[in-house]
C-alpha cells in the first residue's frame, strides 16, 4: 500500500481538477503499478491538463483516449438498470462501467448473450459477463462517541448492520452507513440494544448512503472480532483500480488484501424492508473469500497510513471474494461530510 502512495497522490491531483471543472470527456483513472493512467474522451480541458502536468512531477502519468465518457456510460447504464429492476427474475442483475470507457458490461448469473437478456439497445457497446448475484452484507456493545466498524441495529426491523465512519458537516455529527440498512427516521441502537445511537437523518438511496445523527468518534474498530483494536481515522481518499484495501465489518472483522478492480457497478437488491432498490457507482475489490458476511453492510473500507486509516468507503454487499462498496467521496459530494479524525 505504501508503494502506491505517490501514484495515489498524483491521481488525487487530477481527480480534484476534474471535480472542480466540467468533467466533459472524463472516463476514469487507474493505477498501473506505481504510475497513473487517465482515460479521457477528446481533448483535456485546460485545468485538467495543468493538473496532469503537476501530477507528472510526482510519478509517470499516461493520458489514453476513451471510446465513451463516464457520463455517457452512466446514462446508458441507468436505462439498463431500470429494465433490470423491473425484471428481477431475469438473468441480468448488475451493470459495470469500465474505467477505460470502452462500453458497458452486463453481469448475469448464467452464461448468456446480451440479446438473450431481453435488455434494450442503449446506444453504446455492451457485452455480458457472468457473476453471482449481489448479496447485501459491529462490534456489539459500542457506546458514545460511536466508532466505525461497530455493530448497529435498526430498531424498526431489527436489522443488524455495521457503522462506517464518524462524520461531520455543518457543526453536526453523524455515523455513515449504507442506505439499504434503513431509511430517514429509522431508530438506531448499538449491537446489543444497550445504548441509543440516534435517528437516521439523511439518505441517498441510489448511492447507498445513510447518515445517523449522533455523538460520533474519529476511530474505527479493526482486527479480529474476539480481540478488536482501535485505529485513528486520519482523512479520506478516492479509490483507484489496483489499490490494495482493507475492510472491517462487524460480523467478519478486519481483513486486508482486497484489490480494487476496474470499473464501477450498478446493482439491484432488497433493502432491510424488502423493497427492491438499485445502487449506482459502487466500487468492487477482489480479495478474501468470503469478502463479507450478512451484517457487515455499512462497515468501513480503508487503507493504512502508518497506524492510522484513510477512509475509502463503506461496505454495500458481496458475492464470493468480490466486495462491493460505496466510496466516501460520494458521501462528501452528497452531504458535504468530512470524516471525524481521532485526536
Amino acid at each position: 500500500m505504501q508503494a502506491q502512495q505517490p501514484a495515489v497522490t498524483a491521481a488525487n491531483e487530477i481527480r480534484r481538477a476534474i471535480n472542480l471543472s466540467d468533467p466533459g470527456g472524463y472516463s476514469g483513472i487507474e493505477l498501473v503499478g506505481t504510475s497513473v493512467r487517465l482515460w479521457y474522451k477528446g481533448s483535456l480541458p485546460t485545468a485538467v491538463s495543468a493538473a496532469v502536468e503537476r501530477a507528472r512531477k510526482i510519478t509517470k502519468v499516461e493520458v489514453a483516449e476513451a471510446r465513451y465518457s463516464n457520463a455517457e456510460l452512466q446514462t446508458a447504464s441507468d436505462r439498463l438498470i431500470a429494465h433490470i429492476r423491473g425484471n428481477p427474475a431475469g438473468p441480468a442483475h448488475s451493470v459495470k462501467i469500465p474505467t477505460d470507457g470502452h462500453g458497458l458490461v452486463v453481469m448475469t448469473d448464467r452464461a448468456v448473450t446480451f440479446a438473450a437478456t431481453g435488455l434494450p439497445d442503449v446506444g453504446v457497446a455492451t457485452e455480458t459477463g457472468q457473476r453471482e448475484r449481489f448479496k447485501a452484507a459491529g462490534r456489539v456493545d459500542d457506546y458514545a462517541p460511536f466508532w466505525g466498524g461497530a455493530r448497529i441495529e435498526n430498531g424498526e426491523v431489527t436489522a443488524g448492520c455495521s457503522a462506517g465512519f464518524g462524520v461531520r458537516s455543518g457543526g453536526r455529527e453523524y455515523l455513515l452507513t449504507v442506505g439499504h440498512c434503513g431509511r430517514v427516521g429509522s431508530p438506531w441502537y448499538n449491537g446489543n440494544f444497550t445504548h441509543w445511537i440516534g435517528w437516521a437523518a439523511y439518505e441517498r438511496p441510489d448511492w447507498e448512503l445513510l447518515l445517523i445523527e449522533t455523538n460520533a468518534g474519529g476511530f474505527v474498530f479493526d482486527g479480529p472480532l474476539n480481540a478488536p483494536i482501535s485505529r485513528r481515522v486520519a482523512g479520506w481518499n478516492w479509490a483507484y483500480p489496483t489499490m490494495f484495501v482493507c475492510s472491517s465489518g462487524a460480523y467478519t472483522g478486519g481483513q486486508c488484501g482486497g484489490l480494487v478492480v476496474d470499473g464501477t457497478y450498478s446493482v439491484c437488491g432488497p433493502d432491510a424492508y424488502g423493497n427492491s432498490e438499485c445502487y449506482h457507482n459502487l466500487v468492487a475489490s477482489y480479495g478474501p473469500d468470503p469478502a463479507a458476511r450478512h451484517g457487515d453492510s455499512g462497515g468501513p473500507v480503508f487503507i493504512y497510513s502508518g497506524d492510522n486509516v484513510i477512509a475509502l468507503g463503506i461496505i454495500s454487499g458481496w458475492t464470493g471474494p468480490v466486495l462491493y462498496w460505496s466510496q466516501f467521496g460520494l458521501a462528501n459530494s452528497a452531504f458535504g461530510v468530512e470524516p471525524i479524525t481521532g485526536p
